[in-house]
């Protein structure tokens, strides 16, 4: 059986803290790769929970939000005449390689990524993993992989970048560098994220339906998530909140649609009738 590894990087930026954030699309195809058979690991830099590397802690953090350790580091050029301070926000780097020493060599490694212009951490995740597991084939995917793929490409120094949701083109890719076709990929309806392989936070976020009813020509929504609006059956929302609720420990939940009340009574209120049924509310 094939290793994935699968990490979430780092945060650069002057400023970073953690309202409900939760690597939804990592954890949707880890979650497709395990259905489909694989053995699937999971590195979150940005685990404020961490026994090793525990995030500050204050009295306005409420529902699992609040602040990420943040070391400081040097401002890229371009950013050197802005009057504050950069910094890696997430786990220390010792932390972090620790990490790497407890896993055996994986088979293949995705490393995701977030806003277009937190790009140094993936790129700082890409070159650590390279420096260790240089022959390890690597892919990396995400929002700035999707929006910026040439840049990605031709910057990153991963083996493949990957657009767009990443359920089948993850899967895809993954079968392709380990020769493990005999796997199966299946209808992003019948697989949950893997929210199991993140330490519990107190909270899950979780996306009711893909993309959105409308075009509206400054959004990258269109991109993200291109076709049409996709709502997820009702029962399919209401079985994974219960599970991350009675299962996982969440005590609150994040809904990370673009469109949440697009056709609400056909599709929200289903949800909220089935969250109340299961006595979830």
């Amino acid at each position: 059986m094939a290793r994935v590894l699968c990490v979430n990087p780092w945060i650069y930026d002057f400023a970073a803290y953690n309202l409900w954030m939760e690597p939804l699309g990592l954890l949707s195809v880890a979650g497709a790769l395990r259905h489909a058979g694989y053995q699937v690991v999971l590195v979150d830099c940005l685990d404020r929970c961490h026994p090793d590397a525990p995030a500050p802690r204050s009295r306005q953090d409420r529902y699992g939000c609040g602040r990420f350790s943040k070391v400081e580091v040097p401002k890229p050029p371009v950013l050197a005449h802005v009057p504050r301070r950069w910094g890696r926000y997430g786990l220390s780097v010792e932390v972090f390689e620790a990490e790497m020493d407890a896993q055996p060599r994986p088979d293949a490694i995705l490393v995701t990524s977030m806003m277009t212009y937190w790009y140094p951490g993936p790129f700082e995740a890409i070159r650590r993993l390279r420096a260790r597991w240089p022959d390890v084939p690597l892919a990396l995917g995400g929002v700035y992989a999707t929006l910026r793929a040439a840049h990605a490409r031709a910057y990153a120094g991963a083996d493949a970048v990957l657009t767009g949701p990443g359920e089948v083109t993850g899967l895809r890719w993954v079968q392709e560098v380990t020769g493990e076709s005999r796997t199966r990929a299946a209808r992003s309806d019948d697989v949950l994220p893997a929210h199991d392989l993140r330490r519990p936070q107190g909270y899950v976020a979780v996306q009711t339906a893909r993309g959105c009813p409308y075009r509206c020509p400054y959004c990258a929504v269109g991109l993200l998530s291109p076709g049409r609006f996709c709502p997820r059956p009702a029962e399919g929302v209401v079985s994974e909140i219960a599970w991350c609720v009675e299962s996982l420990g969440a005590r609150d939940v994040a809904f990370y649609d673009d469109a949440l009340l697009a056709n609400a009574e056909h599709h929200i209120h289903p949800i909220l009738d089935g969250l109340i049924a299961r006595r979830l509310h």
